[in-house]
């Protein structure tokens, strides 16, 4: 027999894994995108140190483009917002189903 304990404790642990699952399919876009900006405006050694450094870099040409455009709400930052929510969420998913599972 299923208690509704178990099915609640069951949809925390598919929600997070697969958020987990899209954040990191999200990040290797997300980075390769950040890449793609790195080589396009500043060349071959930028883009090096960008594939190396992924959240420094990210953060970095967040900024750069803000500054570059003005606008703070452009497509780039605006995925690199969705992708820190999605954190977030995963975040408060594992902490207050964890919870459950204490009690």
């Amino acid at each position: 027999m299923v208690r509704g304990w178990d099915v609640g404790t069951g949809i925390g642990c598919l929600s997070a894994g697969i958020i987990h699952l899209g954040l990191g399919a999200l990040g290797l876009i997300i980075h390769a995108w950040t890449v793609i900006i790195a080589f396009g405006t500043k060349g071959f050694i930028a883009a090096v140190i960008t594939l190396a450094l992924p959240v420094v870099a990210e953060l970095f040409w967040g900024y750069q483009i803000w500054s570059t455009s003005g606008i703070f709400l452009n497509l780039y930052t605006i995925s690199l917002l969705a992708y820190a929510g999605l954190w977030i969420l995963m975040w408060v998913l594992m902490i207050v189903f964890g919870a459950l599972l204490d009690t």
